[in-house]
C-alpha cells in the first residue's frame, strides 16, 4: 500500500506536511488531489520548494516555522506528515548543528501537543523514525547510495551512521559529489526509541497509537 493508496482509503482531505523539505511528497500528493499546506524549519528547503512548485506550476500555500509554532497557522487538518525521520531532528539539522540531548524529549512533547492540537476531530498524525533494524545493526553503518538525481543535477551519495547510545545520539555522515563539487555534512539527531515516541504519543493525547509499514517509507 503506497502512501497515497494509504490516506486515500482513510478519505483524508486536508492535510499538513509539517517537515515539507524541498516537496517531496508533498507535489506529488497535490498532484493526487489532496488539500497541502507545507511548513519546514529550514528557509533553504522552503526556498528550494517553492522554487520547486514554480517549475511544477503548482501552488501550495507554504510557510517557514517550527513545531512548536504550529497554532499558529489558525488552522486545523485531517492529516499531519512528518516524514524522513524529521522528528529526531528537534532544532539540530541546519548548520551542522549539534544536538542538545538533555532536553530532547521535553521539545519533543510539546512538539507533539502542537500537531495533535492542529488536528480536526478524527485526524491522525503520520510520523516515522529510523527502523528498528537499523538500531539493531549499529553502532555503524556504512551505505553507498550510487548516483541520482538530487535538485536536477547527478549526485554521488553516500553515508556513514553512528549510533552513539551513550549520549543518545545518532549522527549521519553524508557527502555528496557533483561533477565540479564535493559537499560534506554532519547531522546530529536523537536516538530515540519506537516505544518511547509511543508513550510520548499517549501522553499528549493521541488515543490510538499504532506502527505500519507502508510502501517507500522509514520504518
Amino acid at each position: 500500500e503506497s502512501l497515497i493508496a494509504f490516506l486515500r482509503g482513510r478519505q483524508v482531505k486536508t492535510i499538513l506536511d509539517c517537515a515539507c523539505g524541498t516537496g517531496f511528497p508533498a507535489i506529488e500528493l497535490k498532484k493526487a488531489g489532496f488539500d497541502m499546506y507545507c511548513t519546514d524549519g529550514s528557509e533553504t528547503m522552503i526556498r528550494q520548494f517553492r522554487h520547486n512548485l514554480e517549475k511544477e506550476n503548482l501552488d501550495i500555500p507554504n510557510k517557514v516555522t517550527d513545531w512548536l509554532n504550529l497554532n499558529k497557522l489558525d488552522r486545523k487538518f485531517d492529516t499531519i506528515l512528518c516524514r524522513c525521520n524529521s522528528f529526531i531532528y528537534i532544532d539540530s539539522w541546519d548548520g551542522n548543528t549539534k544536538l542538545n540531548s538533555d532536553n530532547f524529549l521535553s521539545r519533543a512533547e510539546s512538539a507533539l501537543s502542537q500537531m495533535y492540537q492542529t488536528l480536526n476531530d478524527n485526524g491522525f498524525l503520520y510520523i516515522d523514525l529510523p527502523s528498528e533494524e537499523e538500531y539493531m545493526k549499529g553502532p555503524v553503518l556504512v551505505e553507498n547510495l550510487g548516483e541520482r538525481s538530487v535538485d536536477g543535477r547527478m549526485t554521488k551519495l553516500a553515508w556513514r551512521v553512528e549510533h552513539d547510545w551513550s549520549n543518545r545520539v545518532r549522527v549521519v555522515h553524508s557527502e555528496r559529489q557533483t561533477t565540479n563539487e564535493t559537499y560534506v555534512h554532519d547531522y546530529y539527531s536523537y536516538l530515540l526509541k519506537h516505544e518511547e515516541l509511543q508513550l510520548l504519543l499517549k501522553k499528549v493525547g493521541f488515543k490510538d497509537v499504532n506502527k505500519l509499514e507502508i510502501e517507500g517509507e522509514n520504518g
